[in-house]
């Protein structure tokens, strides 16, 4: 029924209103034109007159012009007229108050985007980067300094632990597992679009991905992966986490099950013509193609909208040894920026330090 008052609309938008009297009106002027012509004969009596007046009596015309004087006709066109203005301008009123009452629903567009804020397209996920293979942990060794002299013991041990600080001794087997973990992952954000000109009431999003062998998936706030402290740490632990108890807020909140992991985002009412972003990342990893689905839930909508991507691994991969992970630094970093999201490291680093550089040189009023 919906449809058809919208056919209806378009047809009647379409020809346009003026367009459909001068249509009725000319039914209805032709009809009594019929219907004047046939009682009085006056244009069929002057072409008559005019043949004759040319090619000399012909009864034969004659014989037409006198059977052919019948007024229904211009009556049945008259009454044709009129019902075509009423079916108009009625059928006009109609859709218009049954389009008024029928709810106007919104139009959510969601788009995955990567960390580096590129959308992924054609509903294709390609996971960037390194699978990295590392050594066992046993076969790691540790990061401290070893003196096999007699009554040494005593100097490694300050070498290794100085004041309130020691060095890290599990350095390099953190470095293997930072590799693991980021290497051939992703961090994925949503953009919810609220595209028309309606308030779009309850929206939730709900993310699920097959929680199978090969796959790893989580929500995190960090938009750069953290690398392994090298030589210090405090005794006693980090008291600037021990001061920071400030609550943290993932909007996209895990609900897992055994067969699926399971994100949701309630972000409720959305305005018209606005769009928002997920303040909380996706971070997955999966060493077999698999496929992930969205669906948005809406209080307006009749049935929920879903999606499906498909999630395609990293497509290289590269064997760790431990010389590379008990390397300086800067050989470690070129190792992990090369297997992380092709170089995401290094083009975070560079943003920050451009922040930083841009907050330097700002010329601001004090508070």
């Amino acid at each position: 029924m919906e449809s058809f008052f919208k056919s209806l609309a378009w047809f009647i938008k379409a020809i346009r209103p003026k367009t459909y009297n001068v249509i009725a009106r000319s039914l209805v002027w032709f009809g009594l034109m019929l219907m004047v012509e046939s009682h009085f004969g006056i244009v069929q009596t002057l072409m008559l007159a005019g043949y004759e007046s040319f090619f000399g009596t012909s009864e034969i015309l004659r014989n037409y012009v006198a059977s052919n004087s019948n007024p229904w006709v211009g009556f049945l066109v008259v009454v044709l007229g009129l019902v075509y203005h009423i079916l108009m301008t009625v059928g006009k009123e109609l859709s218009d108050l049954w389009l008024s009452k029928v709810p106007k629903k919104p139009i959510l567009s969601l788009t995955l985007i990567n960390s580096d804020m590129e959308s992924f397209k054609n509903n294709s996920i390609f996971l960037r980067g390194h699978i990295v293979e590392t050594p066992s942990e046993e076969d790691i060794p540790e990061n401290k300094v070893n003196l096999n002299f007699p009554h040494m013991q005593a100097i490694a041990s300050v070498m290794n632990d100085y004041g309130n600080s020691r060095r890290n001794t599990k350095l390099y087997r953190e470095r293997a597992e930072f590799l693991r973990v980021w290497g051939g992952s992703e961090l994925i954000l949503l953009n919810l679009s609220n595209i028309s000109t309606v308030l779009a009431a309850g929206v939730k999003v709900v993310l699920t991905i097959p929680r199978i062998k090969g796959v790893s998936a989580d929500n995190t706030l960090n938009a750069l992966p953290s690398l392994p402290s090298e030589n210090v740490e405090n005794k006693f632990g980090s008291i600037s986490s021990l001061l920071d108890t400030r609550p943290k807020h993932y909007d996209l909140k895990n609900n897992h099950s055994n067969k699926e992991y399971c994100f949701e985002w309630a972000s409720n009412n959305i305005q018209a013509n606005t769009e928002i972003l997920a303040n909380t990342y996706i971070y997955l990893r999966t060493e077999v193609d698999i496929n992930l689905t969205v669906t948005i839930y809406c209080d307006q909508f009749d049935s929920p909208i879903t999606e499906t991507y498909q999630v395609v691994k990293a497509n290289k991969h590269i064997t760790v040894v431990n010389s590379q992970l008990t390397s300086t630094s800067q050989g470690f970093f070129e190792i992990a920026d090369k297997c992380v999201m092709n170089g995401y490291l290094s083009r975070s680093y560079k943003i920050k330090l451009d922040e930083i550089e841009h907050r330097q040189q700002e010329i601001l009023p004090p508070n």
